[in-house]
């Protein structure tokens, strides 16, 4: 069940740090592969440490392990084990500071911003009068040969 339906935060990649990382094509590595969009990270480049010093002594990659920079709240929590605070990339993207509780999480201070967003209605907004709709620019196809026969081939 995705974390923003049943308010339990995720685990971020499994952990920050903790299981994988990402390399980008310039050498830059991150704890996950949205870290790039978290301002001040400071990622470590290939090109000047090796992987073991960037996984064990990085500050990037050791930002936002442990509990030591969970909220107080976070630090008391049952689930913080589990979770690890959520995901740090949908707390910045959300209220914007990656140290905040991810907003998944019913106990956040924040999680009206993801129950506003659940609830919103889905219902396209209504046509002003005398407006006439819109096609898309797009062709749906079911299976990637029916672009074919749209064309009059077999």
């Amino acid at each position: 069940m995705p974390d923003y339906v049943d308010g339990t935060a995720k685990p971020c990649m499994g952990g920050w740090g903790a299981l994988s990382l990402t390399v980008a094509p310039d050498g830059t590595v991150y704890p996950c592969p949205a870290a790039a969009a978290l301002p001040g990270l400071d990622a470590p480049n290939v090109r000047d440490h090796s992987l073991e010093w960037i996984w064990h002594e990085s500050r990037a990659f050791n930002l936002y392990r442990g509990e030591e920079w969970m909220s107080a709240r976070c630090r008391i929590c049952e689930l913080r084990a589990k979770d690890f605070g959520g995901c740090r990339c949908q707390a910045r993207a959300l209220t914007g500071d990656a140290a905040r509780t991810d907003p998944a999480c019913h106990l956040s201070p924040d999680h009206a911003l993801v129950r506003d967003l659940v609830d919103a209605p889905t219902a396209p907004e209504p046509l002003p009068a005398g407006a006439a709709p819109t096609t898309p620019s797009y062709v749906h196809r079911d299976h990637p040969d029916d672009h074919r026969a749209a064309r009059g081939h077999s």
